[in-house]
């Protein structure tokens, strides 16, 4: 599970710089504009750094000592079912990759 983590924990960190970077101009307003929009910008990067640090310390660590138990892996009735319907349609389109991509264009 903590390897799990770790190879999540760098494109997460890029993914919330990316949409923090993009608040940066909202900073820079001024006058009224900066007035109406700064303090939300400054929630809205608050909330992506609180989030950030609790979804790579708190909840490996939470779940890493919640999930312990090795529970035999079952699938409900909806997996099942896509899996019935996805396989036949996936093993069609990977017979026919002209159809698929013909239909793909026209659509």
């Amino acid at each position: 599970m903590l390897e799990a983590a770790i190879e999540v924990g760098r494109p997460t960190l890029f993914s919330m710089l990316i949409i923090i970077a993009a608040h940066i101009p909202i900073f820079t307003l001024q006058r009224h504009e900066g007035r109406i929009f700064a303090p939300m910008a400054y929630s809205v990067v608050s909330a992506l750094v609180g989030a950030l640090i609790l979804s790579l310390t708190l909840v490996p660590l939470l779940c890493s000592v919640m999930l312990k138990r090795n529970l035999p892996e079952e699938e409900n009735f909806i997996v099942r079912a896509a899996k019935r319907t996805y396989a036949p349609a996936l093993a069609w389109a990977l017979r026919k990759p002209r159809t698929v991509l013909i239909s793909a264009v026209l659509a």
